[in-house]
């Protein structure tokens, strides 16, 4: 499997239960064999609606077929949004980067940066993390969290830090934030 320049070799027996295409020479006609085609297409008539949003979560954009079906909705549907959790670093020079500076409606979030709007930029908190933020932040930004004392010393070790959303136990973490609580039920 090859992602960004990386190669890594992933052997297994097949199952020969279909489930998934496995590298062969085959692989472009079973890709277009049942229950693939069905996938691609109801992918495609979702991302088509009117602000549609896909988060990926792991997924390496490793896929040609797949990558061609995503960025041809985007540009052509820039009320179409794919916003991309990214593990790990990101780089100047990683595709990924690249194919997001070159659309506003693809974003894409890393540990240590991230493309917004085509932007590039590193993550640094406008406040530090306190006692009224650290509940929410604390799960979707990784930072010392130390308080400036009355001189203003730690300010900046509280703004720096990691978005931790990026990996999918955090995130999970997350979107269970967002449950309601059983007395804030109707």
């Amino acid at each position: 499997m090859k992602r960004f320049g990386q190669e890594r070799v992933i052997r297994t027996r097949p199952t020969g239960t279909g489930e998934m295409i496995l590298p062969s020479h085959r692989k472009y006609d079973e890709s277009r064999k049942q229950p693939y085609t069905a996938l691609m297409d109801r992918l495609g008539q979702v991302l088509s609606r009117d602000h549609a949003l896909l988060i990926t979560c792991g997924y390496g954009f490793g896929d040609e077929h797949i990558n061609a079906l995503i960025f041809s909705v985007l540009d052509n549907r820039r009320t179409s949004n794919v916003i991309a959790l990214r593990f790990g670093e990101l780089s100047l020079e990683d595709p990924l980067v690249k194919w997001s500076k070159e659309r506003i409606n693809f974003m894409v979030l890393g540990g240590n940066a991230g493309v917004i709007g085509g932007r590039w930029g590193t993550w640094r908190l406008l406040n530090p993390v306190d006692d009224q933020t650290h509940s929410f932040m604390d799960i979707a930004f990784d930072s010392d969290a130390s308080k400036p004392d009355s001189t203003g010393a730690g300010l900046e070790e509280g703004r720096s830090g990691k978005v931790r959303l990026v990996d999918f136990n955090w995130f999970c973490k997350f979107l269970n934030t967002m449950e309601r609580k059983s007395e804030d039920k109707l």
